[in-house]
């Protein structure tokens, strides 16, 4: 979303469309280190978190393993 951040669209996705799954990705940030963004990220309702770089096997996986439960 052009306006927010990674953060912020967590927080309106979990708000607005509670169904959804989340899986929040970073390559970290210059706000917050990058395990905090990944533990505020699960603490605002985000299902998994993936730190770049990550092979796309991970993703797929977690995607996989997201629309399973």
């Amino acid at each position: 979303m052009p306006d927010q951040d990674g953060l912020e669209t967590t927080t309106t996705l979990r708000r607005e469309f509670p169904h959804v799954k989340v899986i929040a990705i970073t390559g970290g940030s210059d706000m917050i280190g990058t395990l905090n963004f990944l533990d505020v990220a699960k603490m605002l309702g985000a299902h998994r978190t993936l730190q770049k770089p990550f092979e796309m096997k991970v993703l797929l996986d977690a995607v996989q393993s997201e629309l399973q439960t």
